[in-house]
């Protein structure tokens, strides 16, 4: 079977890849954006978990070409059967994805994440993609490269793990080209050299993906500096696009939603079989046979209409000069099970401001970390060390810094209430905001509130 991709071009699928491909399971993904809400922000930004999907598969099979060239690598990819777990595990490796998973599971946290062993059970066990596994005998073979959580300990060919769910793997190079294009941003944006810089290496008596940065017995300058590129590039993309406000502020108002509907009986196996669409319409009809409930369907057309609530209050570092209160702020909104603390809150501000309870929506992000960095390469004397540990690495250590600065906790409210909730807001929170509503000016001791032109959109 052959795909033509925008990204990677023509992309062939043998027999046994191709019939899972056809699963009602992968079939399922084309209806999950990649992006979840940002479409709201890049109207070009409706590609999907399938996609993605098809993409990293393809990104794998170039890494395999690529270190076929490597003399000491062959002893390791073997035949091509060899690697048909590995290739069928690239493709399903988002399958346990709900619409909207990330902003659920990772953002708000109200349910648990989509990568642990019991969802790939729960999915790649049942169904037509088990029965398509189980005809190759490679359901456990494919469960265990995508769900353990530690490859290079618990693996005897980690390696074959790394290619496509490490930190520098098949997974974020389909990604990161992916989700310029279709956001408007430039797509040729690394430079395609970087699929020759991957080997294989032993390391503890296993063999391990290493990025080699070497030539003879010196470090290549560029390739450090194309590694380091990429990251600036992953960089670029979470702070412009994965955590752009309005795209935040329309995933906290759909987890809201979602959130009331859980009093309703609403799990998350109640998503497994829907797609974006499907979620907003199962949401708009809860509790089913009954009246559908006013706050929820209020949230989900603002969503759908792009009626989205408004910035009333921003925390970042800057305004919390306190590394500890920051954690305190995650501790308190951000963590597992913390549904309650930012309902209690919600409710608090809704009653002063006289607002309805879903017109008030806390979003607090959790701390961004720069994983690429923990990448292991091949120094010269075969030297291997994480990237990380690399003496004198003033830029890559300048972007982890920058990591900690995407930080932010966000109350959104309608645009009419902005004014008295950011003032509520600091007195709440005890925490002066640097950001101020539109038409709030600091005119020196008084503050004074200019109402926004009819014009201004």
């Amino acid at each position: 079977m052959l795909l033509r991709d925008p990204i990677h071009g023509d992309i062939h699928f043998e027999d046994k890849e191709r019939k899972v491909l056809d699963t009602k399971e992968m079939q399922k993904l084309r209806g999950i954006k990649q992006l979840a809400a940002s479409y709201l922000v890049y109207p070009g930004a409706v590609h999907t978990r399938f996609d993605h999907s098809v993409g990293t598969n393809a990104v794998f099979k170039r890494l395999i070409r690529e270190m076929k060239r490597r003399k000491n690598v062959t002893q390791y990819i073997g035949k091509k059967d060899d690697l048909l777990a590995v290739s069928i595990a690239a493709l399903v490796h988002d399958i346990t994805h709900v619409p909207f998973g990330h902003t659920f599971e990772d953002e708000m946290r109200i349910f648990d994440k989509h990568d642990k062993k019991s969802r790939y059970d729960e999915i790649l066990r049942r169904g037509e993609i088990g029965t398509q596994l189980e005809k190759n005998n490679l359901v456990d073979e494919v469960i265990n490269l995508l769900a353990t959580k530690s490859p290079i300990k618990d693996l005897d060919d980690p390696w074959q793990s790394q290619i496509i769910s490490d930190t520098i793997c098949a997974d974020i190079l389909d990604y990161a080209r992916r989700d310029a294009f279709f956001c408007g941003m430039p797509s040729k944006n690394y430079d395609d050299r970087i699929f020759s810089y991957f080997d294989i290496q032993e390391k503890d008596g296993k063999p391990i993906i290493c990025l080699d940065i070497t030539k003879g017995q010196m470090d290549r300058k560029d390739a450090l500096s194309e590694l380091i590129h990429l990251m600036r590039l992953r960089f670029f993309l979470t702070e412009r696009v994965y955590l752009h406000h309005s795209k935040v502020c329309a995933g906290a108002m759909l987890a809201k939603a979602l959130s009331m509907a859980k009093k309703y009986g609403v799990t998350k196996e109640s998503l497994n079989p829907l797609s974006d669409e499907g979620l907003f319409d199962f949401l708009l009809q809860q509790p089913k046979g009954d009246v559908p409930d006013k706050g929820i369907s209020k949230l989900i057309n603002r969503i759908k209409e792009r009626k989205l609530l408004k910035r009333a209050y921003i925390l970042s570092p800057r305004e919390v000069s306190h590394p500890a209160k920051i954690d305190e702020f995650i501790a308190a909104y951000h963590m597992p099970n913390r549904e309650s603390e930012r309902k209690k809150r919600e409710q608090e501000l809704s009653e002063e401001l006289k607002i309805a309870f879903e017109d008030v929506v806390i979003y607090c992000c959790g701390k961004e970390m720069l994983k690429e960095a923990q990448v292991y390469v091949t120094r010269p004397d075969n030297e291997i060390i994480q990237l990380q540990n690399i003496p004198d690495q003033h830029e890559l250590k300048s972007i982890m810094e920058s990591y900690e600065d995407l930080w932010k906790f966000y109350v959104f409210v309608p645009a009419e209430k902005t004014r008295e909730a950011y003032e509520l807001c600091e007195r709440m929170f005890d925490c002066k905001s640097g950001y101020l509503p539109k038409g709030y000016v600091k005119t020196g001791p008084l503050d004074m509130w200019y109402p926004k032109p009819l014009n201004e959109s």
